[in-house]
């Protein structure tokens, strides 16, 4: 059986390396530390610099705070 140049369905490789969906670009974030006396202050903030009260925001400060116990 010949190649069908004209076929239209991506093969096995194609299928593999393919991305048809375009991929999002990830959202990017500062961390702002601050020194407070004995203690220290991070806040979350965009990209843009200012505060981010999201739920990604909120498990961010978790992670952080978990990883310094």
């Amino acid at each position: 059986m010949a190649p069908n140049a004209d076929r239209k369905d991506p093969g096995f490789f194609g299928r593999l390396l393919n991305r048809a969906a375009p991929v999002e670009a990830p959202i990017k974030y500062r961390i702002a530390v601050k020194s407070e006396g004995q203690s220290s202050t991070v806040s979350v903030l965009t990209a843009n610099g200012t505060p981010e009260t999201s739920a990604n925001a909120q498990r961010i400060v978790q992670v952080i705070a978990d990883d310094l116990k």
